[in-house]
């Protein structure tokens, strides 16, 4: 893995851990460093994002973010176990 800098004090971690760490479901590949599935990568990332939209000055995209993101959560909590199941058939 090349060498990724640490994260300096005063940058918002997730916004450089986006960044720096490939995204498996967009760049391919496996999870990132410390070995989190990439499933549950997936699922903080996008916790994370549902919580950053209440900031929003536009309340309504941020609810119909947050209404995507739902969905999107929903699915990627109910497919854990064949995720499970796929990758120790590997």
């Amino acid at each position: 893995m090349d060498d990724v800098p640490l994260c300096p004090e005063w940058w918002p971690r997730l916004v450089w851990d986006l960044h720096y760490h490939k995204l498996p479901w967009i760049h391919g590949g496996g999870g990132n460093p410390v070995n989190i599935p990439p499933e549950l990568d997936r699922i903080y990332q996008e916790l994370s994002m549902h919580t950053m939209t209440y900031a929003m000055q536009d309340k309504a995209a941020a609810q119909a973010i947050r209404s995507s993101l739902e969905q999107s959560l929903s699915k990627a909590v109910l497919g854990l176990s064949a995720a499970h199941d796929a990758a120790m058939k590997k």
